[in-house]
């Protein structure tokens, strides 16, 4: 597991993902969203790796986000 107590720790999407109680998915929508963007690439396949205090801010964001897109959305409940 990453080191989260250093701030310039290199994370997968699916670390992050675990360290922030999240989705893998949620930190891939930031990406597509420009709130993140990979620091380095790992391994033969390439896989982005991102520094901890920029998914930190990412989460952040989403947190402040006035728009309820994003990490803390509230789940629409199933009108029958």
């Amino acid at each position: 597991m990453a080191d989260c107590a250093n701030p310039d720790a290199r994370l997968t999407a699916a670390q992050a993902a675990e360290q922030l109680h999240c989705s893998r998915q949620v930190v891939k929508n930031w990406v597509q969203r420009g709130k993140l963007t990979a620091a380095d690439r790992l391994g033969p396949r390439g896989a982005p790796r991102y520094r901890w205090r920029d998914v930190l801010l990412a989460d952040a964001e989403a947190r402040d986000n006035d728009s309820g897109r994003g990490r803390h959305r509230t789940p629409r409940s199933s009108a029958a």
